[in-house]
């Protein structure tokens, strides 16, 4: 992730960068939110807002995102905000019938409608 945040000072306003797993974490997102840069990146399936999305059998959802510890300790660190984010999580079937899970900041569902997110990957 710190490899990426120098390479996050190297967007514009207005790009959206796309990760791979290992990615995700609050903290992270919250300097893309900052630098006013969308991303999508896959997501493990583990988290309990992840497994209560899936279960829930949406392909779609925005969900609030809070600080877990770890992301807490760095915001605090960074001087950021601690806030929760609202952040949209969608799901894609792939070929094999299994479930991939992106979190991603873009929320406006009429402008990036789900279909668009399989493209991504």
């Amino acid at each position: 992730r710190e490899m990426a945040l120098k390479h996050l000072n190297k967007t514009q306003a207005g790009d959206l960068v796309v990760y791979d797993r290992g990615y995700p974490a609050v903290w992270f997102y919250k300097y893309h939110i900052l630098k006013n840069v969308d991303f999508c990146m896959r997501i493990v399936k583990s988290s309990n807002i992840v497994k209560a999305f899936l279960e829930s059998g949406k392909y779609s959802d925005i969900v609030d995102f809070p600080c877990t510890e770890k992301s807490l300790r760095r915001c605090r660190k960074d001087k950021i905000s601690t806030e929760s984010l609202r952040l949209r999580l969608v799901r894609v079937d792939l070929p094999s019938g299994e479930p991939e899970v992106l979190v991603s900041s873009l929320t406006d569902l009429k402008a990036y409608p789900t279909s668009v997110f399989a493209n991504l990957y």
